[in-house]
């Protein structure tokens, strides 16, 4: 998504350098080798993940061109949200209300939800929305993170390598930019 959201920020009108360019198209190769999963070979849910991809860069980007106040987009971006989501939960799910053991952390993703939206529309209210939407959207690499941290997981040695390139790709479009 962070790529999509650089060819659409670009046909909007942003001309990132060409270093940043480099920088951005590394970045996105990286988080692509995070995700690889070696041994597996099916484009099942492929259709899907790329609709969802061109929605989330859509997002991106809108919050990214909005003139409102950061606070003011993610209240209307996560409002409307919130709406259809549970006109569709109340439409479709056959159990109406989620157990209470999972309202806490429903409620804690719609809060990191919201704060990931503010700082996003901060990072563009001051620089370019291809580069806060390159540096935002490295989800593979920030999982691929906590599953060796926290879940004590063990990645494949290509899978580490594109960490590395995922967070210097970054960190250098973060020194450019």
């Amino acid at each position: 998504e962070g790529g999509i959201a650089v060819v659409m920020s670009v046909a909007l009108g942003e001309r990132p350098s060409l270093l940043q360019y480099a920088l951005m198209a590394t970045a996105v190769i990286g988080a692509m080798v995070v995700s690889l999963e070696p041994g597996r070979r099916t484009a099942a849910g492929a259709i899907p993940a790329v609709l969802s991809a061109i929605g989330f860069a859509a997002a991106w980007v809108s919050v990214g061109m909005s003139d409102l106040p950061s606070l003011t987009t993610v209240a209307v971006t996560r409002g409307t949200g919130f709406v259809i989501v549970f006109a569709l939960v109340l439409f479709f799910a056959k159990q109406r209300v989620p157990p209470r053991t999972s309202i806490v952390p429903f409620l804690a993703c719609g809060l990191l939800d919201a704060l990931g939206y503010v700082t996003f529309g901060l990072a563009t209210a001051v620089g370019s929305i291809a580069v806060a939407s390159v540096a935002a959207t490295q989800w593979t690499t920030a999982a691929a993170i906590i599953g060796i941290t926290i879940l004590r997981e063990r990645l494949r040695p290509i899978q580490y390598a594109g960490i590395v390139v995922t967070l210097v790709s970054v960190s250098a479009l973060v020194i450019a930019s």
